[in-house]
């Protein structure tokens, strides 16, 4: 009886499943066969999406999934000819989609809606689709784009592509840079930061190589740092604003957490949380740093090196004081020999 017993919780474990599997792939044969395509996706500048999937040809009938949101004003075309072509809107999976009844290739399009949104001055996509390569085409006067909360620099290009992927897509349209000036001795040092909410209290600690801020509000932040003021790479800590110690208050720490560092500063140590960051020299004088806090809190960027620690003329002098030395040593043409 014990043994009927296992047996049947075996059946419902490995059996049950496998039918369900095969079940999902007989309801979508019943609609057509995925085909190989290309999904190319344009964005407007007020967030429209237009969606047009380059189907190849195949020898049966075939399915175009449709990108999740509302999708419109249908159409379906053969790519070589340009005609129209019949074809069928199917309810399968969580969106629908068309069905394909030639065996010629087509483009499918159509409008989508409901797809973008709009977060304190940064459009926003959680975009899931597994069926071929996406060409996301990004509106005119986009110039931070993140992939995932990464900034991802196109150089130049007018979008980004993925295959069968789940990416969460964010940019900005014409952002303006807020500019921080630190002052340093006679030396001001610009820090540009693009960021959704305003940051309070900016202030620079060169004696512990630190830039640190307040955000009230979560929030995805890039700022960026000029090398000459503070040295990569970084590492981004953090401190809830529910943490009643200000940033510099005596505390006597002798363990972190596995997710905390000890940072020193001015003298206080003190345990801080690691945040997540992502780096990108923008040019041979500044880097590109960008952080999302998920709370309200103070934020704080520790460098390896800061102004006047390790001021950029010093590689170069070393440098030309060596080419020197070596001509200066070849004139002299010393000769050394053993002693006996």
């Amino acid at each position: 009886m014990k043994s009927l017993y296992i047996l049947s919780v075996l059946f419902l474990i490995f059996i049950i499943p496998s039918a369900f599997a095969q079940s999902m792939e007989s309801n979508q044969e019943m609609f057509g066969k995925i085909p190989e395509q290309t999904v190319l996706i344009k964005i407007s500048a007020d967030g429209h999406v237009h969606v047009t999937h380059d189907v190849e040809h195949d020898t049966s009938v075939r399915f175009v999934e449709f990108v999740k949101g509302t999708a419109s004003n249908v159409e379906v075309y053969d790519s070589r000819s340009g005609e129209e072509v019949e074809f069928g809107i199917a309810g399968y999976g969580d969106t629908g989609g068309v069905q394909i009844f030639t065996l010629s290739p087509v483009m499918v399009e159509y409008d989508l809606d409901d797809t973008l949104e709009f977060v304190n001055g940064i459009w926003y996509w959680d975009y899931l689709y597994t069926y071929g390569t996406a060409k996301f085409f990004l509106p005119d006067g986009v110039d931070f784009v993140y992939v995932n909360d990464r900034y991802a620099d196109l150089g130049g290009a007018k979008g980004l592509s993925c295959h069968g992927c789940g990416v969460r897509l964010g940019y900005y349209i014409n952002a303006e840079p807020l500019i921080k000036n630190i002052q340093w001795e006679l030396e001001k040092f610009p820090v540009e930061i693009i960021s959704q909410n305003e940051l309070i209290n900016f202030n620079f600690i060169q004696e512990d190589k630190i830039i640190s801020f307040e955000t009230e509000n979560p929030q995805l932040i890039t700022l960026k740092i000029p090398l000459e003021l503070l040295w990569n790479p970084y590492q981004v800590y953090f401190v809830e604003n529910n943490d009643k110690s200000p940033l510099i208050s005596p505390q006597n720490v002798t363990e972190c957490n596995e997710r905390q560092d000890k940072i020193t500063i001015q003298g206080t140590a003190k345990c801080y949380d690691k945040l997540f960051n992502n780096e990108i020299e923008a040019d041979e004088e500044n880097v590109l740093l960008t952080i999302h806090p998920k709370k309200s809190g103070t934020v704080v960027i520790l460098g390896t090196s800061a102004i006047p620690e390790f001021p950029f003329f010093i590689p170069l002098a070393i440098g030309i004081l060596m080419v020197v030395l070596l001509q200066f040593r070849r004139k002299l043409n010393f000769n050394f020999s053993s002693i006996p």
